[in-house]
Parts: C-alpha cells; structure tokens; sequence
C-alpha cells in the first residue's frame, strides 16, 4: 500500500489534475482575514437538517454543521477534510484513511471510526437514495482503531474517493442516530449535535437561519458567522444582491434569467464557477414502459423533431450549448465525436410513419403529455418548446404542470407520466449515470432509473467503467457507452445545465467547492472594510 496509488489518483481524476495544493483561483491570492460575516440567500426554507436529505437547501446548510471525508477544491481535486491522510493499494481494493485526532462533536464526544462506519452502514446505504449504488462496492469497514478507518471493497472501483464528499457522504454523531429514524431524530431538525465548521445559531421560521463558527471545530472556518436568508423570488434574491443586502449566492440560486441583471455592476462578482462537480446535463426521460415510447424508432423520430440548439439558447439566455448525450460536455469522459440528433422534422414524421404511428383524421398521430414543474425555470421554459416541437410532426402534446411532491411521485415512484426531465449530476465521474440508467436501479425510488431503461451491454460498460484505473482507457469505455445510450434513445437532452456563482467583491475565497453550493464554506472570507 502507498500514499495515493498513482493509478488509482489518474483514475479519479480529470485528464490533468495534479493531486496536491488546492487549485488557486485569482481571487484568493491575497492572504485570508479571519472573522466577519456574509449573508447568503438559498430559494427555499428548509425542513430539516439531515444531510441526507435531497432538498439542495438543506445540503447547502447541512454541509456547514457535519464532517465528511474529504472536501473537494474547484479542480475536483480531493483534499483532507475529517480524514488528514489517506492511502489506496495497488490493487485499488482498500482504502485506509487516518482521521484528525481532536475532530470532536459539539457534545464534546470524539469523532471516531465508529462514527464513519456507523454513518455508511447505518445511514448513507439505506436512506441516501445513491447510497447503494455508490457504495454498493464496500465489502466491509474497519473501525477496529478509533482514528482510522480502512475500507475493503469487493472490486476495484476508481469513482470511490470522488464521492466521500458532503453530498454524498456526510458523517453524522453514531451516540446519537444509533436506533433511531435519521428522518425523524430530534438532531435532524435541531442539529444541536453536529461536528463541522459551523453550528446553529437561531433558525427564525420563514426568515432566516445563522451559523456561527464552531470554536471546536478541527478546520477552523475563517468567517465568524453566516446567515442564510430564505428568498424564493429569483428577482428578489438579484435585487438583494445588489443592494448588499445579500453577499452570496450560490450556483443553484442563480437561475439564467438572472445573469443579465447582475452583468456589468462592478460591485458583483460573477463567475461560470461552483459546479464543476455537479454540472448537468437536462434529461427528457421517455416511460419506456408504455406504448409507443417502448419502440426505439419511436423515441429516435421525436429525437429528431426536437430543436436543442434553439431550446439551449433560448432557456440558458445564450450560456449554454445544446447537449450531445446524457454527459454535460465539462465532464472529462465526454467527447466531441459523439453522434446526437440533428433537428430533422421531416426525417422524425416519416420515421413515425414508418413505424406505423401515421397522421390520423383529427390532424395527430397520438396523444402524449409533457411532465413539468412550473417552479423549475430550466425544465418549465424547455418543456413548452418540446411542446411545440412536438405538436409540429403531428403528436398532439400537452403539459402537464405539477408542483414538486406530485411530480418526483408521478416520475419516481408511480411511472405515471410519458416523459418527464430531471437534471442529472455527472461530470466529476460519468459513472454517476448509472442510477439513471443501469438496469438494476430501475424501482420505485426518488432518483432511480425512472424510465424504464435496461440495455445490459450498457450496465457491462458502467461496471467495466467503475473498474478500470487508466484514465483514457476509462474515458473511451465511458464514451463507448454514452453513446450505445445515445443510440437506444431513453431520453431527450437538449443542453448542457451548468450554474454560475454571485457575490459582492468583497466574498473571497470561491468556489467554496464544486458541488452547486454543497461544499464546507470555512474558506471563504471577506476583505477588512
């Protein structure tokens, strides 16, 4: 065993990352000032405080009050966090991390090994709806020594580090979830027991919540306080913004109706940063298990009729550029030689025709419905173009608009829609696609397979994939695979999702990670007034 198998670190890493020093980022050449406070706006309240919860809001809070393994920089480079070293062996099946010694929760307890293990075995593998897929790999976990933990995996599996992140695997009290429903626990909508750099100040209801620093904490944060404001108006959180009565806005509070608003002021800074784990691509995922979407040819001919160039600019305001596959093209398994579908309304009518779904005497082939949130800009504005699109070869679409709780239950759990989108995290690993499309994820859960999709030559190349070290060999079996999705047509993508960051000059120290605002915040700081 060595420290960080070279191997094993290519693998993980984009093309070129160096594993080492945190990236530098212009603004935080100067020295960082201890103390001050920043005031950061989030678009929903929210209701709880277990990070294992799905609602971004609550992860961009919780990743503030619970340790995970590692954190990550703007490069997605791994870096210590609750673990101060770490070391893989040459055959990529065991990872053995040393934890901080005086990492301690706010009761005063030790953060030990018994915490990690407790907090994969016990929490993230049963109630983290990725928990299973992710980690589904670990064979057994060593907590034998308090400050050191040793993962034993059945295969070697290269994304493993990458997701010891405060999304995917935050660390929670054992002496205080053992026995208990995680969801329900007092500490979940308190968190009077927490262990990260920051721990709850005052959560006034429908207002705001604060933070202060955690003076036990083991990485000190440099600010001595945060407040995040509930402002679900997109405009309002803009306006705030620019007034100053808002230092921060994450990437997933920066819609892209906002850019042009906050371009140009020499007060903001604002920077295409914050995501580059997260970046997305918008999935238009058909229900393979009704008719006619169950037909390949089906699913290609709309693949056809549907305009993503002009769906890309319109909804992203210019940021983005139409998708080519399921993988944002920031990703490093992505590759221009992958081969999409061009907008050809005359080749998608008669490809319908030919797979005898022809134009009947009401002037429609047959009738569908769109899913959509009307709360989600991104899905809303592009789902009233596929619309269009459609209705335009002659298949009388309409929407279906939904607010979130009957739509994640319509898409997820009852496959009761046609085609409804998500937006799918993947461009740190592209093996992160698989709960979307591996064939054993198909189930009645909140971020499966909702489509319906099983192609085993496809679950062949995830698993080949997750098990290869070689960084090109890796991209080319992902290539590969995209576009074998490509090709068998489950979903439509019209584009690229990145998101952007927000904050007045005077906020130093960003991106505080590359998890779409999930990230410890304890390197951000402020410049002395």
């Amino acid at each position: 065993m060595q420290v960080i198998s070279t191997r094993v670190r290519a693998a993980l890493l984009a093309t070129t990352i160096v594993f080492g020093p945190t990236a530098v980022f212009a603004q935080q050449a100067a020295a960082p000032v201890k103390g001050g406070q920043i005031k950061v706006a989030i678009f929903a309240e929210p209701t709880t405080l277990m990070p294992l919860s799905q609602d971004i809001n609550v992860q961009i809070i919780a990743a503030q009050l619970y340790p995970s393994l590692l954190k990550f920089d703007g490069k997605i480079t791994p870096k210590p966090y609750l673990a101060k070293a770490w070391r893989v062996s040459d055959d990529g099946l065991t990872y053995e991390f040393d934890l901080v010694e005086t990492a301690k929760w706010s009761d005063g307890k030790a953060i030990t090994s018994a915490d990690v293990r407790f907090s994969f075995e016990e929490m993230i593998l049963k109630y983290q709806p990725a928990g299973k897929s992710n980690f589904g790999v670990i064979e057994s976990i060593d907590d034998s020594k308090p400050g050191t933990v040793v993962f034993k995996l059945k295969r070697s599996y290269a994304p493993f580090l990458s997701l010891l992140n405060s999304l995917y695997a935050p660390i929670v009290p054992k002496h205080v979830y053992e026995g208990t429903d995680p969801m329900k626990n007092e500490n979940s909508l308190t968190a009077a027991v927490t262990g990260g750099p920051f721990k709850v100040k005052e959560w006034v209801k429908g207002d705001h919540l604060t933070v202060v620093r955690n003076p036990d904490a083991f990485d000190t944060p440099n600010l001595d306080e945060m407040t995040f404001r509930f402002i679900s108006d997109a405009s309002a959180r803009m306006l705030a913004l620019k007034t100053g009565a808002i230092d921060y806005l994450p990437p997933s509070a920066m819609p892209y109706s906002s850019l042009a608003m906050l371009e140009g002021d020499e007060n903001i800074k604002l920077q295409p940063i914050g995501d580059e784990a997260a970046a997305k691509v918008l999935t238009i995922g058909f229900n393979l298990r009704r008719a006619p979407f169950d037909n390949v040819k089906v699913r290609q001919a709309i693949s056809h009729a549907i305009n993503n160039e002009f769906i890309a600019e319109a909804v992203s305001f210019k940021h983005e550029k139409a998708a080519v596959g399921p993988l944002n093209s920031k990703s490093w398994a992505w590759d221009a030689s992958l081969k999409g579908y061009n907008f050809d309304p005359e080749l998608a009518k008669k490809m319908l025709d030919e797979a005898g779904l022809p134009v009947k005497a009401d002037g429609f082939r047959f009738a569908m419905t769109v899913n959509t949130r009307p709360s989600v800009a991104v899905f809303h504005k592009a789902n009233e173009i596929v619309v269009q699109n459609l209705r335009a070869i002659g298949i009388n679409a309409s929407l279906r608009p939904l607010e979130s709780a009957p739509y994640t239950a319509s898409t997820y759990i009852e496959s009761d829609f046609d085609v409804s989108s998500v937006a799918w995290i993947s461009a740190f690993d592209a093996n992160n696609l698989a709960p979307l499309y591996a064939c054993e994820n198909i189930r009645p859960a909140p971020y499966s397979n909702f489509m319906g999709y099983c192609n085993k030559q496809v679950d062949e190349l995830f698993a080949k994939g997750a098990a290869e070290s070689d960084q090109a060999k890796r991209k080319a079996v992902y290539v590969e695979m995209q576009q074998r999705i490509i090709d068998d047509a489950p979903a439509i993508w019209p584009m690229n999702w990145s998101d952007w960051s927000a904050s007045r000059t005077r906020v130093q120290g960003l991106p505080a990670g590359p998890w779409d605002g999930r990230d410890p915040m304890d390197d951000l700081w402020v410049e002395a007034k």
